[in-house]
């Protein structure tokens, strides 16, 4: 893969995910795990929203 930047942007489509990618139910479960570690209640929702800001 080619770049025409200097700081690595690919100058075509990417074939490969980019390190340190989740899946949406990962990321759905980190973030649900992070607000109620914060403290914050989920109600139907917080958890909608959740799922939704995953992806």
């Amino acid at each position: 893969m080619s770049t025409d930047s200097p700081f690595g942007i690919p100058a075509g489509p990417v074939q490969t995910r980019p390190s340190g990618f989740r899946e949406s139910d990962q990321q759905s479960a980190i973030l649900r795990n992070t607000l109620l570690a914060a403290g914050v209640e989920l109600g139907t929702f917080e958890r909608k929203t959740v799922e939704w800001l995953a992806g």
